[in-house]
C-alpha cells in the first residue's frame, strides 16, 4: 500500500479530504487550502442525493444505507482527472473513508486526528 509520504509531492497531495463534524470549519479550511494551492474545493454535502436532503430537512438522521450513494459519489469525484481537488465532508467513520478510498481507486490516507470512530 502506498502512502502520501512515499509518493512524489505532486501526486501525494492531489486529492485532499477535510473531515469533521457539522460546524467544525471544514468549508473554511477547505476553501482557504484550495486558494493556497490553486485547487478546486467541493463541499461534499452538495453530492448528497435528493432523498438525503429531504430526510435531513425533516430533521431525520441519515443511516449508513443513506450515506452509501453519497460516499460513492465523493469517491468517484476523487477518481476524476481534476488537477488538485479538496473535498470537505463528514466521513467520520473509518468505514465511510474506506468506501471513499475504494471508489477513488486506492486513495492513500493520512490522518491528523488520533480519534477514529468505526
Amino acid at each position: 500500500m502506498s502512502t502520501a509520504a512515499s509518493q512524489p509531492r505532486s501526486e501525494a497531495f492531489r486529492r485532499i479530504v477535510v473531515i469533521g463534524a457539522a460546524g467544525s470549519g471544514k468549508s473554511a479550511v477547505g476553501v482557504a487550502l484550495a486558494a493556497r494551492l490553486s485547487a478546486t474545493y467541493l463541499d461534499g454535502d452538495d453530492l448528497h442525493p435528493s432523498e438525503n436532503f429531504a430526510k435531513m430537512s425533516r430533521g431525520e438522521p441519515l443511516a449508513d444505507e443513506d450515506r452509501e450513494p453519497w460516499l460513492t459519489l465523493v469517491g468517484q469525484r476523487f477518481a476524476a482527472p481534476d488537477d488538485i481537488l479538496i473535498v470537505g465532508c463528514s466521513a467520520l467513520k473509518r468505514r465511510y473513508r474506506d468506501h471513499i478510498r475504494a471508489q477513488a481507486h486506492g486513495l492513500s490516507s493520512s490522518s491528523t486526528s488520533p480519534a477514529d470512530k468505526s
